[in-house]
């Protein structure tokens, strides 16, 4: 997932400029993914709020199972079942971590589900969907 980063060079003369460059940047980013949604309607669905009503996972899941072997697909498809509340509580957070796992296997809907999530998490958030993508990552590495 890419984020903002200083220029290393002296491209920007001031402080005004560098804001006007990011402020566009990110604009044209917005607009890519807006174009990107078009196009993907489940996406557009699961960005929906979730039914109140989940039911937590358990050990026999095997979507879980198949998504903690590394399975892009499986991921990206836990991903949207936390975005959603289906099938295991709602929660953002996890549906990032799953997204991002998927994502750096490059599935192209995981990539687009972290988009639209930066845009909704805020750096807490955001931060700790990524400590429990990096924990997962590491627990497949054992």
């Amino acid at each position: 997932m890419p984020h903002s980063h200083l220029p290393h060079n002296n491209q920007f003369q001031t402080m005004d400029e560098l804001t006007l460059h990011e402020v566009q940047r990110k604009l044209l980013e917005i607009q890519q993914f807006i174009q990107q949604l078009a196009g993907q309607p489940e996406l557009v669905m699961a960005l929906q709020p979730a039914q109140a009503d989940s039911v937590p996972t358990t050990a026999a899941d095997p979507l879980l199972q198949h998504a903690k072997q590394g399975n892009a697909q499986a991921q990206y498809q836990l991903g949207l079942a936390y975005l959603k509340g289906q099938d295991r509580p709602l929660s953002l957070c996890h549906a990032t971590c799953w997204f991002q796992l998927a994502a750096l296997k490059h599935h192209a809907d995981a990539e687009r589900a972290l988009t639209a999530l930066q845009l909704r998490l805020n750096a807490a958030q955001w931060q700790q969907a990524q400590y429990l993508a990096a924990e997962r990552l590491e627990q497949n590495t054992k």
